[in-house]
């Protein structure tokens, strides 16, 4: 009995006393209505009851403990436990006492499950009463058995289950106890007796254990039963399987880096699949575990440290409290000497930094750290301190980042802490400059990321710009804003500095400077400059803006700060002509609402053909454009027209390419192949009823989408270039005036993600595969090759940064390492290098001739997907082609030493959802994996080929049939 219990009791023996008193008192006053209102209440308080003080049931019944409250104990005999049919009140079940305390004060009743289950085959409920036999002649017969307040949240976690019946105990409005009889269907899952019984933090993993009802999980005979581990107010989780040990225990392990995802809550379910559905239900956490001290601590490469704190909640389930272990920073302040950069400020957490701690400066995404001691000295309840950081090592003039951490010893650990801050003014204050001999700015400061976490900045000076207009007016462009580079000592330069803006072809790199006069700009551009500029009928120009600051420059991109985007629309239009042919120019937003031009060169007789044919539009004829990109003929969009060819030659089906591509001869043995720009490519486009891409639909059109009829009112397919899950990529439904009627993608997660993050209705999204996957199984006779296939990195848009990259640094360092050469040569093993698409055109005057075990595929040497069937091993960092890997059932290396600037604007799905393979961060992780799968004959891991339907929900070779069907017959 608890001292609340204890006290209450107390008050209500000596109530009758307290009554009296208050009658005299109310009386002498003459406060009738008072008097009158608290005399009922009274009378109920000290009304005499029966409190149910504790219920446990198991798979035998329940067991009652029930404290008399009012009675004096020898006022009473006996007392029996009495369940009263609601349906029928003449039906009464009997049990006595098991067990009684020698002063009376708690009766134990024990109701049997089976004696339940035997009333009949029909959903009852029933009363609970308690019967006393009591010495006085005013004996009551019988009383409601109240539930005690601290036990309500317990009641909801005891269920009994016997023959196809669930017996759940539950309060009514006048919070006496019910026993309730249901018959148990799917729909009532959550009452899926379990119970967590031992949890232990292993090395690398957390170690949970509990069990379940034999009889209930016997008769539901689920398909499958996980551990689901969702992060609470989000539809973030994982799963991982369950080891069952016998009939009714399970245990299950649940590795830290799944768990150290989330910062946040972590609920913790039972996800059970049951006829192709999945149902959750709360691991429940109902005998105590004494969790109250445990806290684990876990190193994070990212993060610093990580811990997990497993508690009940006030429900009775079991969760984990994730968080990254921070420090307030108070304050900072630095001060340079002529060979150090003093730090001072002062913290705030919850560990002592009296002594032995560091500061530590981490690169962001890569292995360099610099540390210094951290002197201490605690005033009040924060600590004032110190650090006194090696110049040379801080102020290297390369642009990097550090994350800023402190070093702390605890108890037999060291733990890496995060400093943490929200002063949004540390950039400016903090700021240092450092002008170099070849004329060089480098700023350094202290930032605070969007996080709040305290980051360290080595970089050159941000160009700050931003557009107020831009627009085409007959001949001319017109430009209005304003450009400048950030300087300590900026009000003092800011004149001085020279701004122009530059006009480049994206794909020649040809450009026109045009200078302006001050920082502030309006500005005319005659498109007549810019023609010498086309190369070919389609062509991209760039606009950036450029800023001199003596002898430094540096440029961006120029572009609003304020826009809304779309693909298939433009912020302006005009037309000119050249040499008998007009020229359409459309000035568009780049995702990042940088402007640029996209220019269309058009025989006057094919916009003589549009014009009439958007006017007379019928959508009579069933005619289908395929495609990729303009110059490629190995992806989805080639494998559905293969597929329609030779399955469904009386299809009028065409594929459109550029004239000159390499991959034409992938085209050639199967025909109705469209030369982009010809005259039955217009001719094709302008009639066609539906359009089939794996990128924009934009790449395989002679005019400008929105400019067709035929594209506005036809049917738009994604083909899909890859499984979506990584890279946030701009295929939003709110990107597109006219968006996608069919989106295709390869399992029903990645559906799930479509809907909800890209803004689709679940009828216009179909889980097919993609169409590339059905031809990976055919033919497939794997030689003795590794594939190295990286993808692409958006930032480096000139041949300059991509040579001065980490990027191509460190597959240059892999291909020139000495050691993966002898692996080679030992193997007897070829590796293939084929660069992305974007990165082919900036090294194909690079001689890569390294080893004669690396071979270099040139674009349109190979198709990919040769390459990806005579590969045993494939090396990447982020490319969508693991799937097909992943289809195959080989093994796949991801290279992620950049991972957080890839996807420094999200992720699309969890990092191990997606990432079907081994993770490394460096070379010599890469090349100890790369030995582990040679020396294990290039099997694939058991883990991942349990994860394939993540990414996959069909391995059947009959994508392209299902997408057929699907577009065949859609009603738009």
């Amino acid at each position: 009995m608890n001292n609340l219990e204890k006290s209450l009791k107390n008050y209500l023996e000596n109530a009758g006393k307290l009554l009296n008193l208050l009658k005299k008192t109310f009386n002498k006053f003459r406060v009738l209505q008072v008097k009158n209102k608290i005399y009922k209440i009274l009378l109920t308080v000290i009304k005499k009851k029966f409190l149910l003080k504790d219920i446990t049931v198991d798979e035998k019944g329940f067991y009652l403990q029930v404290d008399p409250i009012g009675f004096h104990r020898t006022s009473y005999n006996d007392v029996l436990l009495i369940l009263i049919q609601k349906s029928n009140t003449k039906k009464h079940l009997h049990f006595e006492t098991i067990r009684r305390q020698s002063d009376g004060t708690t009766f134990e009743f024990f109701i049997p499950i089976n004696f339940l289950s035997d009333r009949g085959q029909l959903e009852q409920e029933w009363s609970v009463f308690v019967k006393i036999n009591s010495k006085s002649k005013f004996r009551l017969t019988r009383r409601k058995l109240i539930v005690s307040p601290t036990l309500k949240q317990k009641l909801v976690t005891q269920r009994g289950y016997s023959n196809g019946y669930i017996f759940i105990p539950k309060t009514n409005c006048s919070n006496t106890l019910i026993v309730s009889k249901e018959k148990f269907t799917i729909d009532k899952l959550s009452h899926f007796i379990n119970n967590v019984k031992h949890i232990e933090f292993k090395e690398d993993h957390l170690l949970v254990s509990g069990d379940v009802h034999f009889e209930f999980i016997n008769d539901l005979s689920p398909d499958n039963v996980k551990l689901l581990i969702q992060k609470r107010q989000s539809e973030k989780n994982f799963s991982v399987d369950l080891q069952w040990l016998n009939y009714r225990q399970w245990k299950a392990t649940v590795p830290y880096y799944s768990l150290s995802a989330q910062n946040g809550v972590l609920d913790f379910y039972l996800l059970i699949k049951k006829n192709n559905t999945s149902y959750k239900v709360r691991v429940k956490h109902i005998e105590p575990l004494n969790l109250n001290d445990i806290k684990k601590f876990i190193k994070h490469d990212v993060k610093g440290t990580i811990s997990f704190s497993p508690y009940r909640t006030i429900k009775y389930n079991f969760s984990l409290l994730s968080r990254t272990e921070t420090i307030n920073l108070l304050d900072l302040k630095l001060k340079e000497n002529k060979n150090s950069v003093v730090i001072n400020g002062n913290i705030k957490g919850d560990f002592k930094f009296e002594q032995n701690s560091l500061i530590v400066f981490k690169e962001r995404d890569g292995i360099e750290k610099i540390g210094a001691n951290l002197s201490c000295e605690k005033v009040g309840n924060a600590y004032k301190f110190e650090a006194i950081v090696d110049r040379k090592k801080l102020y290297k003039l390369r642009e990097k980042t550090f994350d800023v951490f402190i070093k702390h010893p605890y108890l037999n650990e060291e733990l890496l802490l995060r400093l943490k801050t929200k002063d949004k003014t540390l950039k400016t204050t903090t700021l240092k400059e450092i002008l170099t001999s070849e004329n060089q700015i480098f700023h350094f400061y202290f930032y605070s990321t969007i996080n709040n976490r305290l980051s360290f900045k080595i970089g050159k000076p941000t160009l700050i710009r931003s557009l107020d207009k831009a627009y085409f007016k007959k001949t001319h462009l017109f430009i209005d804003g304003f450009a400048y580079l950030i300087r300590k000592n900026l009000k003092d330069c800011i004149d001085s500095q020279l701004v122009s803006v530059v006009i480049r072809n994206r794909e020649t790199e040809k450009e026109i400077e045009y200078h302006l006069e001050n920082y502030k700009f309006k500005h005319m551009i005659h498109l007549e400059d810019l023609k010498g500029l086309l190369r070919t009928p389609k062509d991209i120009l760039d606009i950036y803006i450029k800023v001199k600051d003596g002898e430094y420059i540096n440029e961006r991109k120029l572009g609003f700060d304020k826009y809304s985007y779309r693909k298939d629309e433009y912020l302006s239009k005009t037309t000119t002509s050249l040499d008998k042919r007009i020229i359409e120019w459309f000035l568009t937003l780049t995702p990042r609402g940088n402007i640029k031009i996209e220019v269309f060169q058009h025989k006057k007789q094919h916009i003589l053909l549009r014009e009439k044919i958007n006017k007379e539009f019928r959508q009579t004829k069933d005619v289908w454009i395929v495609g990729e990109r303009p110059d490629t003929a190995q992806d989805t969009g080639y494998y559905f027209f293969k597929y329609m060819r030779e399955n469904h030659p009386d299809q009028e089906v065409y594929y459109a390419i550029e004239p000159g591509s390499k991959d034409l001869k992938n085209l050639e043995p199967l025909g109705n192949i469209l030369l982009i720009g010809s005259e039955e490519h217009v001719q094709k486009c302008l009639k066609a009823n539906a359009f089939f891409c794996s990128h924009d639909i934009d790449y395989i059109l002679p005019f400008k989408s929105t400019e067709m009829r035929s594209y506005r009112e036809g049917l738009k397919v994604f083909l899909q270039h890859g499984v979506l899950g990584r890279k946030n990529v701009e295929y939003h439904k709110k990107f597109y005036k006219y968006p996608f009627n069919i989106f295709c993608v390869s399992s029903i997660y990645e559906k799930e993600m479509v809907v909800k993050k890209f803004g689709y209705d679940e009828k216009e999204v179909f889980v097919t595969g993609l169409s590339r996957f059905d031809n990976l199984l055919d033919n497939n006779f794997p030689e003795n090759r590794i594939l190295l296939i990286p993808t692409w990195r958006e930032w480096l848009n000139t041949k300059e940064k991509f040579y001065e990259s980490e990027y191509f640094a460190r597959y240059y360092s892999l291909l020139t390492n000495y050691k993966l050469h002898d692996i080679l040569e030992k193997n007897d093993l070829i590796l293939d290098f084929y660069p992305h698409y974007r990165m082919q055109h900036f090294i194909k005057d690079l001689s890569l001739k390294i080893n004669e075990r690396i071979n270099l595929v040139q674009l349109g040497e190979r198709k990919v997907q040769d390459l990806l069937k005579s590969s045993k091993l494939m090396i990447t960092d982020y490319s969508s082609v693991s799937f097909d890997f992943n289809y195959q059932g080989k093994p796949v290396i991801f290279y992620h030493f950049d991972f957080r600037q890839f996807f420094s604007k999200g992720i699309l799905r969890e990092k191990d959802e997606t990432f079907i393979g081994d993770i490394v961060n460096n070379e010599e992780q890469l090349i100890r994996a790369i030995e582990y799968y040679i020396n294990n004959n290039f099997k694939e891991k058991d883990i991942y080929k349990d994860k394939k339907y993540l990414i996959l929900s069909y391995i059947d070779q009959k994508n392209c049939k299902r997408i057929y069907q699907i577009s065949k017959n859609y009603n738009k």
